[in-house]
């Protein structure tokens, strides 16, 4: 009797050992439990989710008589709880004709990827690259990106810096501008302020948010960027760096919807600073 007690417990132990262990629970399947807070959202979406971005930007620059209004809408699913796609605009769609400030209707595209590759202990790391045709009109332009997405906090504070360097994939030396853009990080999207460039090549932007939750429904953020070119064609960085900052307010009344605002100072500060350029942006994001 006693052997037969001593290899069923072996037995026992042996099915413990090569039981298959029960995964952690995706973040796919938290969707009906998404945190409505900004700071204890991670990086990237869950398994299966969709997230749509959907603003109006508004010219608020001094003369401007808010003109022109455009809108850059992205869309992003996830692959995995580490990784998700998706499509962005950085102009987007133009409201109205020449006489309110539009070129073009519609006249850029780009598609982007973003990756965990660390999450926990109130740290989210992240890689994330993209594309972009800069303008699908004659002169066509294509250009690319790529960066980290460093954020830290989690409770009522969180701060996230995302460095990125984007450079022209065509005609380098003789196309002097191309149209890039920088971001204020609200979690798994990002409210884009579109941006001329000084040349075609390398155009390094570092922005960082601070977000600030006031609630479980209602947060404030405040962010800040270094922007400009690595190596143009005539002087230096110091000749062209920009400092924009703006700040915005974000509510959630569902857990699927994100309603909010931002204000921002393209060239708030840097070698040609203003404060009379300004951008409204008001949107709302939906997650299904």
């Amino acid at each position: 009797m006693r052997q037969m007690l001593v290899c069923a417990a072996a037995a026992a132990a042996l099915f413990n050992t090569i039981a298959p262990v029960h995964a952690a629970e995706s973040l796919g399947d938290m969707r009906d439990r998404w945190p409505t807070e900004l700071t204890k959202r991670p990086l990237t979406l869950g398994t299966g989710m969709i997230e749509i971005w959907a603003p109006v930007q508004l010219n608020a620059s001094k003369d401007a008589d808010w003109k022109p209004v455009t809108s850059n809408p992205s869309i992003a699913f996830g692959i995995t709880d580490e990784w998700m796609i998706g499509v962005r605009h950085l102009v987007g769609i133009c409201f109205g004709g020449a006489d309110d400030g539009c070129t073009n209707v519609y006249n850029d595209t780009g598609a982007f990827t973003r990756f965990s590759v660390m999450r926990g202990g109130g740290l989210d790391v992240a890689i994330q690259a993209g594309v972009d045709v800069t303008r699908w009109s004659e002169p066509r332009n294509y250009a690319a990106n790529a960066g980290l997405l460093l954020r830290a906090g989690g409770g009522a504070l969180a701060l996230t810096a995302e460095p990125m360097v984007s450079f022209g994939l065509k005609d380098r030396d003789t196309i002097a501008s191309r149209t890039t853009a920088f971001g204020w990080n609200m979690g798994t999207y990002d409210v884009i302020t579109p941006e001329g460039t000084v040349g075609n090549k390398e155009h390094l932007s570092v922005p960082v948010t601070l977000q600030l939750q006031l609630g479980p429904t209602l947060a404030v953020v405040a962010g800040a960027s270094l922007e400009g070119p690595l190596n143009p064609e005539v002087g230096s960085f110091s000749d062209f760096y920009r400092i924009p900052a703006g700040a915005g307010l974000v509510v959630t009344p569902f857990k699927y919807l994100d309603v909010g605002a931002t204000f921002t100072f393209p060239d708030f500060g840097g070698k040609n600073d203003t404060r009379d350029t300004r951008v409204l942006a008001l949107f709302v994001a939906a997650r299904i």
